[in-house]
């Protein structure tokens, strides 16, 4: 069995059943064209690229990681996460304005996938490649929805770190916050209307 579906099967014994990643809705064209690419690749290919995170945080992500002897830059990678409620979402100003990418879990046969226990920017974050250390993320906070401490909030933010680009067949549907959301973004991707889906759940206000 391949490490890919043995890492897929441990995630769905722990009800996971998609990856998630978020980004503004500006930017859905040019995922739909080139794929989620990495900080670095966006960068590399100077296309334009509205930003949900705040500076501080890709800073602190610039480091380079030690996963099994490999020594690997957090910017050029994708970071997909475990969890739909991130951090992340409660400091947006403009909620309606980032979109939801449902993933499918078959990402995980891209080459080179790393993930972590929590989020990567934090120093005490460990990353793994063993199936078997899935068993080491926090599992009793990563479902929940809720923010609440620094600690809490860095393990709920695990991340599943793919090797930049991640192919746009991967995105199973595109989550808004509202009606006017989901317009914009059937406008902008008339083709991928049907996968546009209103999800007021996945937000937090």
């Amino acid at each position: 069995m391949s490490v890919h579906v043995t890492i897929q099967g441990r995630l769905v014994s722990h009800g996971i059943r998609c990856l998630w990643y978020l980004t503004h809705r500006d930017n859905l064209v040019s995922i739909f064209q080139h794929g989620i690419l990495s900080h670095s690749d966006v960068e590399r290919k100077c296309l334009p690229h509205e930003r949900i995170d705040w500076p501080s945080i890709q800073r602190l992500r610039s480091r380079t990681i030690d996963s099994n002897g490999m020594q690997i830059c957090l910017h050029d990678l994708v970071p997909l996460f475990l969890a739909s409620h991130q951090p992340m979402l409660y400091v947006q100003r403009d909620q309606s304005a980032v979109v939801h990418l449902e993933l499918d879990l078959k990402v995980l046969s891209v080459a080179g996938t790393v993930f972590s226990d929590g989020n990567a920017a934090a120093r005490n974050t460990q990353f793994y490649r063993d199936p078997e250390d899935i068993e080491r993320l926090y599992w009793d906070v990563i479902p929940l929805q809720n923010c609440f401490s620094k600690g809490y909030k860095c393990k709920k933010a695990a991340e599943v770190l793919v090797r930049s680009p991640v192919s746009p067949r991967y995105i199973l549907k595109v989550h808004v916050r509202d009606k006017i959301a989901r317009a914009d973004c059937i406008r902008k991707l008339p083709s991928v209307g049907t996968q546009v889906k209103m999800s007021r759940h996945l937000y937090s206000s």
